[in-house]
């Protein structure tokens, strides 16, 4: 047990290295706020320092003062609601500016390197394979792609989590895990939800249909008990804040789709490969500029050698 304990300090070790090279210290400070001066990181501080001063509203994400028309909740600024929820009532003792996107990020490079850690674990047992496969996983270009812009997404970890309890036989805590992990990412981002969603429904169908190791009647209690409690979560968060979808299009569904050719499409992140020519179905600016940011997923030469 202590032998596997003390494991964890290589990947902890490698995520803080890389988080210190790559990103840098200065965003841990809770005054800084510097560097979100882009437009998603902005909006994102924007829709906490309002949210934080705002008192409670139910449910519990209504931020009214965000804004005159666009007021809806913490869940629409991409403000990391699962930090904004925890740091709320401490208000009167946090500075003033106080962000937390800088700690965020560092906590997915320890959570990014550790998931890999332990799903790199199921197939080898060798430790300096997997720190090097750790390390592939903190360069990825889709989690540094996100860095600085909208930091919400670089909890790529729950994705590479929820790959592990898929590919590990032990049933041990299994629904605990699947509802915590389905729970967080709830409250982190819809999208990273959605696909956590879908590994999920895989697992339930891969261990009731496929190894037999679930009843029915088990993946039907399963459902219910978590989709339940989730449905609270859902509706506490704020997501229901705006109404119907009329209100909440941007206008922009249908374009940016996901290139089939992405994965391999390094669009200047490798010294050896050539990008991939992209023919966007609408020639229109818009188009291709979502398709190059939205649909960029190219996982580096290293995670596509370990695959």
């Amino acid at each position: 047990m202590h032998h596997h304990r003390y494991g964890l300090l290589i990947p902890v070790g490698l995520a803080c290295l890389f988080f210190y090279v790559i990103v840098g210290i200065e965003v841990l400070n809770p005054k800084n706020i510097a560097w979100l001066y882009n437009i998603d990181p902005a909006t994102a501080y924007l829709g906490w320092a309002l949210f934080r001063f705002g008192g409670w509203n139910f449910p519990l994400g209504l931020n009214p003062n965000y804004g005159l028309e666009i007021s809806s909740s913490i869940i629409f600024s991409d403000s990391v609601p699962l930090l904004a929820f925890i740091l709320k009532p401490f208000t009167s003792l946090l500075t003033n500016p106080f962000q937390y996107l800088g700690w965020w990020v560092l906590i997915c490079f320890l959570m990014q390197a550790i998931a890999a850690w332990l799903t790199l674990g199921l197939f080898t047992r060798d430790r300096v394979l997997r720190a090097l496969g750790c390390c592939f996983f903190l360069v990825a270009p889709p989690l540094l792609w996100r860095i600085g812009d909208s930091n919400c997404l670089v909890g790529q970890f729950y994705l590479l989590f929820a790959i592990y309890l898929v590919l590990r036989k032990t049933q041990n805590y299994r629904q605990f895990a699947w509802f915590a992990l389905l729970s967080l990412s709830l409250l982190t981002h819809f999208y990273i939800f959605i696909m956590v969603l879908s590994l999920w429904f895989t697992d339930l169908l891969e261990r009731c249909l496929i190894h037999k190791t679930l009843r029915a009647k088990e993946v039907l209690f399963e459902v219910i008990w978590i989709a339940i409690i989730l449905a609270i979560i859902f509706f506490q968060a704020g997501y229901l804040a705006l109404g119907g979808a009329n209100k909440i299009s941007t206008g922009s569904y249908g374009i940016g789709k996901l290139n089939l050719l992405a994965p391999f499409n390094v669009q200047g992140w490798s010294y050896l490969l050539p990008d991939i020519p992209i023919s966007p179905s609408s020639m229109e600016v818009s188009n291709y500029t979502l398709e190059r940011i939205a649909g960029f997923n190219y996982f580096g030469l290293g995670i596509l050698e370990l695959t």
